[in-house]
C-alpha cells in the first residue's frame, strides 16, 4: 500500500471537514445510518470463532485490537469495528478496498472466542454502553448480539442485545445446531449455560463442575465441551459420602433434559435418570436447573473401582466391571481438534498404577452407540499420546497424522518432534529446530510448525509482541541432522512481522497472513490488522523454503542498502527509513519546501548529494531505476511491498503516527520560531554578561569592539553552499547563517582565501556603554537577516 501515507493525510482532512461541515455532509449526526453492502456472501463460514472469518467472496475481520474502555459509540468506530474485504482484494494487495460492516466495538477480553457468521448475521461480544448509577459506562460487562452481514442493521437492531454479562472475560462460543438454531455457550465458574437466540431461552447445561469447561481450542465452532463431575453417594439427604474418584462429561447446547416433577427427576438426552427424596422440600422439582445434582452431559470415562468401597450410584451408568479396585482420579489437560487430552491417577497410589504420568486422548465417535464408561478404562493403554506429561504439555503442539499422534514441544530452546506408538512410547523422536531464542509455539498445518520469538533471527531486533517463524516438520530425522539440514528443513523468520501475542492468535486465507501488528510508531504499537502474502508454489500454495528466503532477502537488501547511510549521512538514512516504512516522500518534500520558504539555505540539514540520493532512490532513477524491481516490474524499495495494514485507522492514531515522521528518527521540523527567537535573546545576553564584566574592570577604559564584517562572511558562506561535493561528513548544525558542509578534504584542497585582518575587523574606540549597546542591535540586525 504505497499510499499509506497520504490515506492517513485524506483521513485526517476528512475527520477535521466533517468537524467543521458536520451539518452540510452528516458527518456530526447523531443517530446512526446503515449502508447496506452488496456483494456474494453466500455458502458457510469457515474459520468461525477468531478475528477473522470467511463467507462467501470475502474475509470479515475484527479491525485492530481496541481497548474495550474505548468508545462504543454507534457508527463512530472505527479500530475495533468489524470489516470486511474481498478475498481477490486481499490476495492482490488492494488493502485500501475494505469496507467498515458494524462500527461498533468487536471487543471482549477472551482472546480464544471472536466473531461468528451463521446465515446471514455476524454474533460477537461488545462492551456495554450503558450507565451506572455514577454516570460511568459499564464497559466493563458484555453485551452479547448480532448484527447482518451486509451492513444493513438498524440502529434500533444494533442497540439491542441477547444478554449481558459482568465478566469480560468470560468464556463463551456461538455454535449452532443441524436445523439452524444457534447458541450461545458460557461458562460462569463451575456452571456452563447455553442461550437459544430464537426463543431467548437460557438453560443450565452444568452445575458444579469439578474442573474448569474445556471449549476445543482449534474448532472454536464446536459445540461440544469437557469436564469432570464429583460423585457423591447420597446426594441430597442428611448423610453424603463424596467418592474419591470422578468422572469425565461431554455436553453440548442439544442436550435437554425432561422433568418428571412427581418423581422428583429429570431424564437427560443421554437416557440417564437423575432422581432424589420427592420429600425434600428444599429445590424446586418443577426445574431441573434447582436439583441437588445438574448435568445434561453424556458419561465418557468413569473412574469407578470395584473395591466395596466404591458402591454403584446412579452416577454410575455402565454395569461393565471396573479396572481398579478403588477407581481413576482424571485430569483434563487440552481440548483440541475434537477430543481431550487427559491424565489418570489411581486412588489406590500404592498400585503399580499409582504413578502413571501418561497423557491419554479420546475422540468421541458417533459410530459407537454402545460406550462403556468404565470397561473403557482397561482398553486405555491403546489410546496414549505420551508415556508422560514432561514433555507432552499444555504448550505443546499435537496432530494425528496417519493414524499416528505426533507432538512437538519447546526443550531448552530446542525445538523436538515425537512421533508416538500406540502404547505412547516415542516411536520416534528428533530436534526440528537446534536453537531457538525462548520459542513459543503457535499452530502446525500440513505442512509448517508455525512458532514465534522476541528475537530476530540474526539477535539484532527485539519484537515488541513476537517475530513469527516457520519450519517444515513432514520431514525424517535425516533431514534435520545439524550442518547437513537441507533447505527446506531449515527454519526461517518471516521478514520482521512483529505480532501483538496478546490478542487473537495469527489467520491464514488463502496462505494470505492476517494478523495485530505490534510494530511500533515512535514508540507505540497501535496493533492494527496486517496482511502479508505467503503464496506460493509449495504445498498448499504456499512459499517454498526458496521462495520465502528469496522474500527475505529483499526486505533485508533494502534494510542492509539504507543502513549504509548510517555513519556518514545520519540525516539521508533517517529520511529512507522513513520512505521505507511508508512508502511516501511526503515529510521530506514538506521539509524541503518550507526552509526555502522561511528563508533558510538551499542544503539545510540536507546536502546536495542527500537530496539527490533521496530523490533517485525514491523516484527509481539512476542507480535506483532497477535496483529493487522484482521479476514481475514491481519495487520493493518499501515495506509495503512486504506487509501492510488492512482497513482503516482512527484519525486520532492516524494524527500520532503522521507527528513520528516529523520527528528527528525521521524527518527532524524545522525551528519554530519561538525556538529561534529564544536561541537570539540567549546570544543578546551573553554579549550583555560578558560586557558587564568587563565594565567591572576596566570602567572608563575604551575597550576595542571587534565586530564581524557580515558582508564578507555571508560572501564566504554562500561561495561554500555553492560548491559541488562527493561523499562527505556532515555537520549538523543548523544555524541558518554558517555554512554547515565544509570537510577536510574540502579543506585541504581549497585556494586559501587571502584576506587582511585588518579588513575582516574593525577597532571601534566607542564609550564602553554604546559598546554595548552596538553588540546588541548587531544581534537583532543578525537575527532579521536570518
Amino acid at each position: 500500500m504505497r499510499d499509506k501515507m497520504k490515506k492517513w493525510t485524506s483521513l485526517i482532512a476528512g475527520v477535521l471537514a466533517c468537524g467543521v461541515m458536520g451539518s452540510l455532509v452528516g458527518c456530526s449526526s447523531s443517530s446512526y445510518s446503515p449502508k447496506k453492502l452488496t456483494g456474494n456472501v453466500a455458502g458457510e463460514a469457515v474459520s468461525n470463532g477468531g478475528f477473522a472469518v470467511e463467507k462467501g467472496d470475502y474475509i470479515y475481520f475484527i479491525n485492530g485490537s481496541e481497548d474495550y474502555t474505548a468508545s462504543n459509540k454507534l457508527g463512530s468506530v472505527k479500530k475495533g469495528a468489524l470489516m470486511r474485504i474481498a478475498k481477490d482484494d486481499l490476495s492482490s494487495g488492494k488493502y485500501e478496498e475494505a469496507q467498515t460492516v458494524v462500527p461498533a466495538l468487536f471487543v471482549s477480553q477472551n482472546f480464544n472466542s471472536g466473531i461468528y457468521i451463521y446465515g446471514d448475521y455476524v454474533y460477537f461480544a461488545t462492551p456495554s454502553t450503558e450507565k451506572n448509577k455514577d454516570g460511568s459506562v459499564s464497559n466493563s460487562y458484555l453485551n452479547f448480539k448480532r448484527a447482518k452481514i451486509d451492513g444493513s442493521s438498524t440502529e434500533k437492531e444494533l442497540k439491542e442485545y441477547f444478554f449481558r454479562l459482568d465478566d469480560n472475560a468470560t468464556q463463551y462460543r456461538f455454535v449452532q445446531g443441524t436445523d439452524g438454531t444457534v447458541y450461545c455457550m458460557y461458562a460462569d465458574e463451575s456452571t456452563l449455560y447455553a442461550y437459544n437466540v430464537t426463543t431467548a431461552k437460557k438453560s443450565v447445561l452444568v452445575s458444579g463442575a469439578t474442573s474448569s469447561f474445556y471449549f476445543d481450542e482449534t474448532d472454536l465452532a464446536s459445540p461440544y465441551v469437557y469436564y469432570t463431575m464429583s460423585v457423591t453417594e447420597g446426594l441430597g439427604n442428611d448423610v453424603q459420602y463424596q467418592e474419591k474418584y470422578n468422572q469425565i462429561y461431554c455436553v453440548s447446547p442439544f442436550d435437554k433434559a425432561t422433568v418428571d416433577e412427581k418423581n422428583a427427576s429429570y431424564t437427560v438426552s443421554a437416557g440417564y435418570t437423575y432422581s432424589f427424596k420427592d420429600t425434600d422440600e428444599s429445590f424446586n422439582k418443577g426445574d431441573y436447573a434447582d436439583y441437588p445434582y445438574v448435568n445434561l452431559g453424556e458419561l465418557v470415562y468413569d473412574g469407578k473401582g470395584y473395591s466395596t468401597d466404591c458402591p454403584t450410584t446412579q452416577y454410575n451408568h455402565d454395569d461393565s466391571t471396573p479396572a481398579t479396585p478403588n477407581g481413576y482420579v482424571y485430569t483434563l489437560q487440552a481440548h483440541r481438534d475434537g477430543g481431550v487430552y487427559f491424565t489418570r491417577t489411581d486412588v489406590n497410589t500404592s498400585s503399580s498404577d499409582g504413578a502413571d504420568t501418561s497423557l491419554y486422548y479420546y475422540k468421541k465417535d458417533a459410530s459407537v452407540t454402545d460406550w462403556k464408561s468404565i470397561a473403557a478404562n482397561a482398553v486405555l493403554a491403546n489410546s496414549k499420546v505420551a508415556l508422560s506429561t514432561a514433555t507432552a504439555t499444555t504448550s505443546a503442539v499435537y496432530k494425528i497424522i496417519d493414524g499416528k499422534h505426533v507432538y512437538m514441544y519447546v526443550s531448552e530452546n530446542k525445538i523436538v518432534k515425537v512421533t508416538s506408538a500406540s502404547d505412547g512410547s516415542e516411536e520416534s523422536k528428533f530436534v526440528l529446530v537446534p536453537s531457538a531464542t525462548s520459542p513459543t509455539l503457535l499452530s502446525a498445518d500440513d505442512t509448517y510448525l508455525y512458532y514465534y520469538s522476541s528475537t530476530s533471527a540474526d539477535e539484532k531486533l527485539t519484537a515488541n509482541g513476537g517475530f513469527i517463524y516457520r519450519v517444515n516438520y513432514t520431514g525424517s530425522a535425516a533431514d534435520y541432522s545439524g550442518l547437513a539440514t537441507t533447505d527446506n528443513y531449515k527454519p526461517l523468520q518471516i521478514v520482521d512481522i512483529d505480532f501483538n501475542t496478546s490478542w487473537y492468535k495469527p489467520e491464514t486465507f488463502d496462505n494470505v497472513l492476517l494478523y495485530s501488528s505490534a510494530q511500533s510508531f515512535g514508540g507505540v504499537a497501535y496493533n492494527y490488522i496486517n496482511a502479508i502474502n505467503l503464496q506460493g508454489s509449495g504445498a498448499n500454495g504456499e512459499m517454498t523454503y526458496e521462495e520465502l528466503k528469496a522474500f527475505n532477502d529483499k526486505f533485508a537488501q533494502v534494510k542492509e542498502d539504507i543502513g549504509e547511510f548510517t555513519t556518514e549521512y545520519a540525516r539521508l538514512n533517517k529520511a529512507l527509513e522513513y520512505y521505507f516504512r511508508t512508502g511516501e516522500t511526503v515529510a521530506f518534500d514538506e521539509f524541503i519546501a518550507e526552509a526555502k520558504e522561511k528563508g533558510y539555505k538551499d542544503h539545510y540539514r540536507y546536502s546536495q548529494y542527500e537530496i539527490d540520493e533521496f530523490t533517485a532512490f525514491t523516484a527509481h532513477t539512476g542507480d535506483y531505476a532497477d535496483k529493487y524491481k522484482d521479476e514481475n516490474g514491481k519495487y520493493y524499495d518499501n515495506q509495503d511491498y512486504f506487509y501492510s495494514t488492512i482497513g482503516v485507522m482512527k484519525s486520532a492514531d492516524a494524527k500520532e503516527i503522521d507527528k513520528v515522521w516529523r520527528t528527528a528518527d525521521y524527518i527532524e521540523p524545522l525551528p519554530t520560531e519561538a525556538e529561534t527567537e529564544n536561541n537570539a535573546n540567549k546570544t543578546v545576553w551573553i554579549v550583555i554578561a560578558i560586557t558587564v564584566g568587563v565594565l567591572a574592570v576596566a570602567t572608563a577604559v575604551i575597550v576595542p569592539i571587534v565586530i564581524s564584517n557580515k558582508k564578507k562572511a555571508k560572501l564566504l558562506a554562500d561561495r561554500e553552499a555553492t560548491k559541488v561535493r562527493s561523499r562527505k561528513k556532515i555537520d549538523t548544525t543548523d544555524d541558518k547563517s554558517i555554512n554547515v558542509y565544509e570537510t577536510e578534504e574540502d579543506t585541504a584542497t581549497e585556494e586559501p582565501v587571502e584576506e587582511p585582518v585588518e579588513e575582516t575587523v574593525e577597532t571601534v574606540e566607542e564609550p564602553v556603554e554604546e559598546s554595548v549597546e552596538e553588540s546588541v542591535e548587531t544581534t537583532e540586525e543578525e537575527k532579521t537577516e536570518e
